[in-house]
C-alpha cells in the first residue's frame, strides 16, 4: 500500500509538471487564446487523465533505471590539475558493481577542431583503475606522453583573426564532455557522460549522468 501511494505521488508530480510547464501549457494557452473562451470541464479531465499516464511511465522510467544501474560497474572518469601540477592524467575508474568490459571513451573534439581517438578497454575489473590513452587528429603532438598532450589538447583554441585574438582563444576557460560506454557481465550497454573544465591553471571533471544505453 506504501509503494501505491509513493507511486500515486511520484506520477502525480510529474504529471502535474508537466500540466504547468512546458508545451502542455503552451497550447493551452494558445488554445484559450485563439478561441476565445476556457477549456470544458471534460477537456480538463481527459488531459490530466493523458498528463497522469505520461507521468506514471516517467515515474516508471526512473525506477527502472535506479534499478538496471545498481549492482552493475559504475564507471567514472576523472581529471584533476591544480597550479601545482605540470600536467594531469586522465584516469578511468571502476568503483565496483561487477567488471566493466569494452569500455571505451568516445571522440572528443576540442575548441580548435583537432579529435583525440581513445584506445579500447577489453576488460577493466571491479575496483581497478587506468590511464586513458589513444591518439590524436588535426593535432601537433609537441610531447612523447599522451598525458601531456592531453593537457594542451584540452586548452587549444581556435585561431583568431590576428595574435591577440588567437592567444586570448587559447587562454580562456574550456569545457568539453567526455562520453564512456561500457558493458556488463550481461552484455548491456551503460553509458556515462562527464564534463572536464580547463582553466589556464586548473581542471577538474564533473559528473553528469549514468544510464542504461540499450542502442548499439
Amino acid at each position: 500500500m506504501k509503494r501505491l501511494l509513493q507511486f500515486f505521488i511520484s506520477a502525480g508530480k510529474l504529471g502535474i509538471g508537466l500540466m504547468t510547464g512546458g508545451v502542455a501549457a503552451y497550447l493551452v494557452a494558445a488554445y484559450e487564446h485563439i478561441a476565445g473562451h476556457s477549456l470544458t470541464a471534460f477537456v480538463w479531465v481527459t488531459l490530466g487523465i493523458a498528463l497522469f499516464m505520461v507521468g506514471a511511465f516517467l515515474a516508471w522510467n526512473e525506477q527502472f533505471n535506479k534499478a538496471i544501474l545498481a549492482g552493475n560497474p559504475e564507471i567514472v572518469i576523472e581529471y584533476e590539475k591544480s597550479a601545482k601540477h605540470i600536467t594531469a592524467a586522465l584516469m578511468v575508474k571502476n568503483l565496483g558493481g561487477g567488471n566493466a568490459y569494452r569500455l571505451k571513451i568516445r571522440e572528443i573534439t576540442n575548441n580548435a577542431g583537432a579529435v583525440v581517438v581513445f584506445s579500447e578497454v577489453s576488460n577493466l575489473e571491479s575496483k581497478q583503475v587506468y590511464e586513458a590513452k589513444g591518439s590524436f587528429q588535426n593535432f601537433k603532438e609537441f610531447a612523447p606522453f599522451f598525458s601531456h598532450n592531453f593537457d594542451a589538447f584540452l586548452m587549444q583554441g581556435k585561431d583568431g583573426q590576428d595574435v591577440p585574438e588567437s592567444i586570448s582563444n587559447t587562454m580562456a576557460p574550456k569545457t568539453l564532455k567526455v562520453i564512456v560506454d561500457y558493458f556488463n557481465a550481461s552484455d548491456m550497454r551503460f553509458t556515462g557522460e562527464f564534463e572536464i573544465r580547463r582553466s589556464l591553471e586548473e581542471g577538474h571533471t564533473s559528473f553528469l549522468r549514468r544510464y542504461f544505453n540499450p542502442k548499439r
